[in-house]
């Protein structure tokens, strides 16, 4: 008799398997290591490797937001430069946004807990 567990897959199809830690759909993207599928295969599950924001990015995003914070709009001496769709590998400027540390750390918390 085996015990069968959920599959851990971050696509959350929520098959079960036997001999893995995937199903088997899944286990192919995670043991072949190819990125565009496993990209195509989580969807909007999938975290690309975490990118900084060039410097010169982060200037033009904070002169388009003039001087704010993109969320509570006060000016402050530090930023933190976010990912806007949470996609820490896509760094086009469109996904970048200036954030006070506050509102950061509250969109970071409460992204944590939605997922």
């Amino acid at each position: 008799m085996t015990l069968e567990n959920k599959c851990e897959c971050p696509c959350e199809c929520g098959k079960n398997n036997s001999t893995s830690k995937y199903c088997n759909e899944c286990d192919p993207f995670h043991t072949t290591y190819q990125r565009s599928e496993l990209k195509k295969h989580l969807g909007k599950h999938f975290r690309g490797k975490r990118k900084a924001f060039p410097n010169s990015m982060c200037r033009v995003v904070l002169l388009k937001q003039k001087g704010l914070c993109n969320i509570c709009k006060k000016f402050y001496k530090t930023w933190d430069f976010d990912h806007i769709d949470e996609d820490p590998s896509n760094n086009a400027q469109s996904n970048c946004q200036a954030l006070c540390r506050n509102c950061h750390g509250e969109k970071s918390r409460k992204n944590r807990t939605s997922n």
